[in-house]
């Protein structure tokens, strides 16, 4: 598990986005073989960022 502290913000907050980003495409693709296709494309990003990350679920610790 990395260190929340040792996290470039920046970066976590474009990721974040990029997962926001990519739910809204599924959400907004049409039935078939568009919402597949989206579905997998954001599951490949969900799986980069907790490889990255260790977690969803990324603070800082205060």
């Amino acid at each position: 598990m990395i260190n929340p502290n040792d996290i470039n913000q920046t970066e976590l907050a474009q990721d974040k986005e990029a997962l926001r980003a990519s739910a809204q495409r599924v959400y907004a693709a049409q039935a078939g073989f568009e919402r597949e296709k989206s579905w997998a494309e954001h599951q490949a990003l969900l799986d980069a960022f907790v490889a990255k990350y260790g977690s969803l679920r990324v603070r800082p610790t205060s």
